[in-house]
């Protein structure tokens, strides 16, 4: 992932709700992003310093359901690197914060490459031995910070739209696994005129037709988001007729509707 990339995504963003994103995305200087790379004691990523560029200087849920409830303006994160040395709890070697949030009681982490255009990964810090010493990176389900970012994305193209259908292979009590098939889940997809957006880590596909989105899983899962809850029936059937699948409304309470304008 590079600068240029995190770019892309931005436009994206903007391209899908123009004024929302230009009235609440607020950039952090150059300054700022220093000082904070003062305080991390290692060289922050190109791609993170371009996300901080653009984003890093936003307030906490202005951007929701963008990235929700996470905190990555700069001055929460210099707090949070003030709070690790008066703790003498300094981070392990390239592992930067990405967010500090009071709201979610999540933090999570960046583990830098070995030089700054390196691709970030995004995670969290645990411990895994008996005796609680020296936290380990684990990675998130999506691994690349572009992964992360861009499932985030996707997920506030699909909240633009009044109804969301979620779906589900059967699970084989056997095996323990579910019986997804998502080559098939794509290639239906495919037939039906919804065009590739996100491809990420193998793990996630977000398609795009314009009236009609869809984000599938590697297990086989995935939902279908659009106004006309006739036309997402139509496009159940069909997946219903290649895939065994289990299909659920997702009522409104479960989501947030995102702006279009």
């Amino acid at each position: 992932m590079s600068a240029k990339t995190i770019q892309e995504l931005t436009g994206y963003l903007r391209m899908l709700a123009p004024k929302f994103f230009s009235e609440r995305m607020r950039g952090a200087s150059v300054s700022e992003i220093d000082r904070l790379e003062l305080a991390a004691g290692t060289p922050l990523s190109e791609e993170h310093r371009e996300f901080l560029r653009l984003m890093g200087a936003t307030p906490i849920q202005a951007l929701n359901p963008f990235l929700n409830d996470r905190d990555f303006c700069v001055e929460t994160l210099l707090e949070a690197y003030a709070q690790r040395v008066d703790a003498n709890e300094p981070l392990p070697p390239r592992i930067v914060y990405f967010s500090s949030s009071d709201i979610l009681g999540e933090t999570i982490f960046l583990r830098n490459g070995n030089e700054p255009g390196d691709d970030s990964e995004i995670g969290d810090l645990r411990y895994v031995s008996d005796d609680y010493t020296a936290p380990e990176f684990v990675p998130d389900f999506y691994s690349r910070f572009a992964g992360f970012l861009q499932s985030f994305a996707f997920g506030f193209r699909m909240d633009q739209f009044e109804h969301q259908v979620a779906f589900r292979s059967p699970w084989d009590d056997e095996r323990e696994r579910w019986e997804g098939d998502p080559t098939t889940c794509g290639r239906v997809l495919a037939s039906l005129a919804l065009q590739p957006t996100f491809s990420i880590a193998g793990k996630k596909w977000c398609l795009d037709r314009g009236d009609v989105v869809a984000s599938y899983y590697h297990d086989g899962s995935g939902r279908l988001a659009g106004d006309d809850m006739t036309e997402l029936q139509k496009i159940a059937d069909v997946l219903d007729d290649h895939l065994r699948l289990t299909f659920s409304l997702v009522g409104g309470r479960d989501r947030m509707r995102a702006p279009r304008a």
